[in-house]
């Protein structure tokens, strides 16, 4: 046996001097069953890939409202038209999109708060992702198609996932009318209340009043 060579081999301990041998090492200990702890890992690893995958796609939807005040609208395609049905367009519109995404003809995530033209039947949307283009209309031609001659309009919003998107341009057209259209806009902070809902306030403020009334002659009473 060569000099220094020593140590355990198998159950037995070898020392070319016939020396103590050093304590034994521990022996390795395995804990479960390889194949396991590694489906294990496997399983925790696609586990924490698919939770912040789904945190980042619900974190690409956005959902804003666009209130908007659209004027001063120039005829498209008819001679003479000079007057348009509607010369301030006063509408709030809520939609929620994924940013991330190309979207076309969408009707599922758009809800027409108040508008003050006719509206058409199905509403729907586009959203062009690497232009951060929005525009929404009527589902009849398409969301950025204008069908003349029937309720229909389409609205398109510029940067329309940030705090400072602008409005590009508003058409709208009626039944046996022209086309209207115009880039002029007015953001408009809060919407106007639909007709039923102006219905409701008057109707609060004719209690109010009726209350104040019946409050001031059960005063005039006591004082007398």
């Amino acid at each position: 046996m060569n000099p220094g060579a020593h140590g355990w081999v198998g159950a037995a301990c070898s020392r070319w001097d016939h020396a103590p041998c050093p304590p034994r090492p521990p022996p390795v200990q395995r804990i479960g069953n390889n194949r396991g702890l590694m489906k294990l890992r496997n399983l925790m690893v696609a586990t924490a890939i698919a939770v912040a995958t789904a945190s980042s796609a619900t974190a690409a939807v956005i959902t804003k409202t666009f209130n908007f005040t659209a004027h001063d609208f120039t005829s498209i395609g008819v001679s003479g038209a000079t007057t348009p049905p509607m010369n301030i367009v006063i509408g709030s519109i809520t939609v929620s999109f994924d940013d991330n995404i190309n979207v076309q003809n969408a009707t599922s995530g758009i809800l027409v708060n108040n508008l003050n033209i006719n509206q058409p039947s199905t509403m729907a949307y586009n959203y062009v992702s690497n232009s951060d283009r929005l525009t929404i209309g009527g589902l009849a031609a398409g969301a950025n198609v204008l069908t003349g001659g029937v309720d229909d309009f389409f609205l398109t919003i510029i940067n329309a996932s940030r705090d400072d998107y602008t409005f590009g341009y508003f058409y709208y057209s009626e039944p046996g009318k022209a086309i209207w259209a115009t880039n002029q806009f007015s953001d408009s902070p809060s919407a106007v209340p639909e007709p039923a809902t102006w219905a409701m306030m008057i109707i609060g403020f004719g209690a109010a009043g009726s209350m104040m009334r019946t409050s001031r002659r059960r005063s005039a009473l006591s004082a007398a």
